[in-house]
């Protein structure tokens, strides 16, 4: 197991990790830092170069999208590259945690 994220009843996907010190933001930083050991080699700066992170799940409402755009900040915050790419076909909410619109071309007008 990399990290443990607690239950809570309704979160939006919206980043929290900026300057919070929650218990979640915490839990973030820790996932962030078991992730660069499990990647890391010797002599490399850009720790997650060619590499994939995948968050996912069969059910709704578990929190992917508020990991991804999480974990995905914590990661951009300890200055390393970062693009998440929301491939979610019915439901996609990656746009809602960057206060951006819906895009009206998506990933299956690829």
């Amino acid at each position: 197991m990399l990290g443990e994220m607690h239950f809570l009843s309704k979160k939006d996907s919206k980043i929290i990790v900026n300057d919070d010190r929650s218990v979640l933001a915490e839990a973030l930083r820790i996932l962030r830092t078991n992730l660069d050991f499990l990647i890391s080699t010797k002599n490399d700066k850009d720790l997650y170069k060619n590499n994939v992170v995948l968050v996912t799940s069969s059910v709704p409402g578990e929190g992917k999208t508020f990991v991804a755009v999480n974990l995905g900040a914590v990661v951009a915050f300890s200055k390393q590259r970062v693009c998440i790419v929301d491939l979610d076909m019915r439901k996609p909410k990656v746009h809602l945690a960057f206060e951006q619109s819906a895009f009206t071309e998506g990933a299956s007008t690829i």
